[in-house]
């Protein structure tokens, strides 16, 4: 592809990939044949559809795969910006994988969802028990979508308190079965208020899309954890939830959660043995 340049002298090229029918796609890059001081964009169809942006840093050896966001559609968009001065001539972007994404929660309705069976019987739609303290919670949950392997999965996290009235550090608490490595937290890409717009209605078409991957600061496979840390802010409206590391048999407790990447359900129970 030939290279241009921006009115200020440095070299500029723009490509697209394309997976036919997707209705969201993500690839991967392998980074490491580009300089360091380069700027990638991304776009969703077209350079006017901004989604997100990244900046090459680092040894080549820690930049061979790097995920772009999401973006909704068949195409994405890729703009690389090399620094002033910079040669483009022997430069190469590998793009090893894409992700086709065949479903995305935009793509659900509430009867894709009802027939598809994606929730059982005990576990009630988050926005029909509308009282305190599940009205905030619930905010604290979002699904989230990352990378294995090379395919793409759908898990479940939370976002937790720091206890520190003077910080807000998004921790995001989630299972070790889904993300147990810092090559997969950093694809993630967290949805946040995908739920029922009403007890029984259709799912909620407001919901916000959150770029940028994670941090994994901790995991444990024996209990199923794995803490992170967003790279973004978390969007406005998005709730802190308390923690506590203490429980006792028979106690009450409640589960928030997109099972199967279902619209948010809560179901209750108690603490068994």
């Amino acid at each position: 592809l030939p290279w241009g340049r921006q009115t200020d002298g440095r070299p500029v090229l723009y490509f697209t990939l394309r997976s036919p029918d997707a209705l969201a796609l993500r690839a991967q890059l392998d980074l490491s044949r580009l300089p360091v001081g380069a700027w990638l964009g991304f776009y969703a169809g077209s350079a006017s559809e901004p989604a997100g942006q990244l900046a090459v840093t680092g040894d080549a050896q820690s930049r061979t795969e790097v995920w772009s966001p999401e973006v909704p559609g068949d195409t994405l968009g890729v703009l690389i910006l090399l620094p002033a001065g910079q040669d483009p001539a022997g430069l190469s972007l590998p793009v090893p994988r894409v992700s086709h994404l065949v479903e995305t929660p935009r793509s659900l309705s509430a009867t894709d969802a009802q027939a598809r069976a994606l929730s059982t019987s005990c576990e009630r739609d988050a926005i029909c028990q509308n009282l305190a303290p599940w009205s905030s919670v619930r905010d604290a949950v979002a699904m989230i979508n990352f990378v294995s392997g090379g395919s793409s999965y759908q898990c479940t996290a939370t976002l937790l308190s720091d206890h520190e009235d003077s910080t807000w550090i998004p921790y995001l608490y989630t299972a070790h079965h889904c993300v147990s490595t810092a090559a997969e937290a950093a694809t993630v890409v967290s949805y946040w208020f995908y739920e029922r717009t009403g007890c029984g209605t259709g799912p909620n078409r407001q919901y916000v899309t959150l770029q940028g991957g994670a941090r994994l600061l901790g995991t444990d496979a024996a209990a199923d954890f794995a803490l992170l840390e967003l790279t973004a802010v978390p969007p406005n409206g998005a709730y802190y939830a308390g923690w506590e590391t203490q429980s006792s048999t028979g106690q009450s407790v409640t589960g928030i959660h997109h099972p199967s990447g279902d619209v948010k359900k809560i179901a209750n129970g108690k603490i068994d043995g």
